[in-house]
């Protein structure tokens, strides 16, 4: 990573897709690949990254959020350009295997690897802040799937798993860095339920594969 020794901040978003019969291109909505991207940057590193991506969104027309860029064409031309971006890397958490399609399900798999990647990020990255993408609906309201992660802070707060510094944040997508943790994540979850393998293959050497203990 570039900068001098700093702290780490820490940036995550998930992905959830349904399997995909790689012969009949038929989905099945029964089982669904739920990651979690986790991107760490020095906090001197922070705003140069920032600029980075502002930067090529402008120099592509479009924003970096994968579901709404559509085209494999576009896909792959975002992928390319945050792989050269050096300041960054990036951790996936997976499941050992799909999951439901129930709502509790995907929350307790959430909530499970939350755990996992905070405990990972206070204790061998000595990150202090973690920013997560808000799944708020209304800014109006406290949101309850916001605050479902920080339950899970609070549980290690108790547990003495990490210590009181470790903070989180919910940010909306517009944060720019929020979009590579979207690019890993989405193209990730895209080859494993077999929907597109040809994206992730160009940034996986980025990033390091964490499954559950």
């Amino acid at each position: 990573m570039a900068g001098q020794p700093d702290e780490f901040i820490a940036f995550i978003d998930e992905s959830k897709r349904p399997m995909r019969n790689r012969r009949t291109g038929k989905v099945d909505i029964t089982q669904w690949h739920y990651v979690l991207a986790v991107v760490i940057i020095m906090r001197i590193d922070l705003e140069s990254v920032r600029q980075k991506i502002l930067r090529i969104e402008a120099d592509l027309n479009y924003e970096l959020h994968y579901q709404e860029m559509k085209s494999n064409t576009r896909r792959c031309n975002a992928i390319e350009a945050i792989e050269q971006i050096k300041e960054w890397n990036g951790i996936l958490f997976e499941t050992m295997k799909p999951i439901g399609q129930s709502n509790a399900e995907e929350h307790r798999t959430r909530a499970s690897q939350l755990k996992q990647s905070f405990q990972m990020l206070a204790n061998n990255y000595q990150s202090t802040k973690v920013i997560l993408e808000t799944r708020a609906k209304r800014k109006t309201s406290r949101p309850t799937l916001d605050n479902k992660d920080i339950a899970v802070l609070q549980k290690l707060y108790a547990t003495k798993k990490v210590a009181r510094t470790f903070q989180i944040r919910h940010e909306t997508k517009q944060e720019p860095i929020l979009k590579i943790a979207d690019l890993l994540a989405s193209s990730r979850t895209d080859m494993l339920c077999v929907s597109d393998e040809t994206i992730y293959p160009q940034i996986g050497h980025r990033v390091i594969i964490v499954k559950p203990k």
